[in-house]
């Protein structure tokens, strides 16, 4: 539901971002703002609006957070510098993403946090990476298990080396099979890659759309979308068109650019854009357990209209996912597929030290009703998505 916490931190990150001062409300739950902007990591939006008042607690919290983020910025970015001279040394491709790019149009970086640094990289020396960062004193929390390996270096350093832009369990993951082919070297470095700004912004919306139908996207997923349409005004429009539609994502980045349009520069709303927003206020930066088992459970399988035969898809696939999944998370099964049931079982044991987790789905399991369903399957067909991107 959106309340009047949700209207104001937005009025806020508006106010924030047009560089316009913020006014005190006396009616708002400072609590429950604080709450709602930590879920969609704003915190510093908060500091910067409200510095000026001496709100009891929130104040001494929010400047705190401010000097914290502050060190924080400037360690992963020095970091991210000694990473990027590795790679170059090494003569690995490479090629940034996301929120390493686009904080920069910021009106202060400090204000896009990043939870880690993603990076493209080639994929064949995924060996000669693992390498690099545990000489520079990372630990492997995950290595050749997926479509990206993760490095951390306590306390703020997680970065994700990607071998491809998207798992292969998405289908528009196939566009994106030849990347290399479609960037360029990047300005005074020898293997640095980027994308065109078109490029950028299609894998901008069609990122999102995968976190939006697979459990949920954060505000500042919109505030990126506005920044990005606000500093690059010429960019190929016809050429963004065709690509979206080619990836079935045009009507869905329409409503994603009218939704940042109504927040940031107060539009016109309507009914499906005010729909979208309240899934968007639900789901916290990353999408909440919640919101990640209903939308599981509405799109378990196509026909499949009966809630509780959904749930019994959404749970035996939860225990045994498909086999393009399992090839992703144990690739040697891509060369040993007879391994397949032993590497289910192995997956199932490992599932029971993710307790908490399983606890929260099972608990979500249980309160989702045919209701919430329809629902949700009728703003997603609206918003022009579908269960399998």
């Amino acid at each position: 539901m959106v309340n009047k916490e949700c209207n104001y931190l937005i009025y806020i990150i508006r106010s924030v971002l047009n560089n316009q001062e913020v006014k005190y409300q006396e009616d708002i739950d400072y609590k429950k703002l604080y709450n709602l902007a930590k879920m969609h990591t704003l915190l510093v939006f908060l500091y910067y609006g409200l510095k000026k008042y001496n709100i009891p607690t929130l104040s001494k919290i929010l400047e705190d957070y401010y000097k914290n983020n502050i060190y924080k910025t400037a360690m992963q970015d020095a970091e991210k510098e000694i990473i990027v001279a590795e790679l170059e040394k090494n003569h690995i491709k490479y090629m940034p993403l996301k929120g390493t790019i686009i904080k920069y149009l910021y009106p202060s970086i400090d204000l896009r946090t990043m939870c880690d640094f993603d990076c493209l990289f080639d994929k064949s020396k995924a060996k000669e990476v693992k390498k690099i960062f545990l000489n520079l004193g990372y630990e492997v929390e995950s290595y050749n298990n997926s479509n990206h390996d993760i490095y951390i270096k306590k306390p703020f350093m997680t970065v994700e080396m990607h071998k491809e832009l998207m798992n292969d369990s998405y289908m528009i993951s196939r566009y994106y099979h030849n990347i290399w082919n479609n960037v360029s070297k990047a300005d005074n470095k020898e293997y640095e890659y980027e994308m065109t700004k078109e490029d950028f912004y299609v894998f901008m919306i069609a990122h999102l759309a995968k976190h939006y139908v697979s459990g949920g996207a954060g505000i500042r997923n919109f505030i990126d979308i506005y920044l990005f349409n606000k500093n690059y005004i010429n960019l190929n429009k016809e050429y963004i068109n065709a690509e979206l539609e080619n990836l079935g994502l045009l009507t869905f980045d329409k409503y994603a650019r009218e939704l940042s349009l109504v927040w940031f520069e107060e539009k016109e709303s309507n009914e499906n854009i005010d729909k979208f927003a309240e899934s968007i206020f639900e789901s916290g930066i990353y999408g909440t357990v919640d919101q990640n088992v209903l939308k599981r459970i509405c799109f378990s399988e196509e026909g499949i209209n009966n809630l509780e035969e959904s749930k019994i898809k959404f749970f035996f696939r939860r225990l045994f996912p498909t086999k393009q999944y399992m090839k992703q998370a144990f690739p040697i099964l891509n060369e040993k597929p007879y391994l397949l049931l032993y590497f289910y079982l192995k997956r199932i044991f490992t599932l029971k030290s993710k307790l908490s987790r399983a606890k929260a789905e099972m608990k979500s399991f249980k309160k989702i009703t045919q209701e919430d369903k329809e629902k949700v399957k009728d703003l997603h067909n609206k918003l022009g998505v579908k269960n399998k991107l």
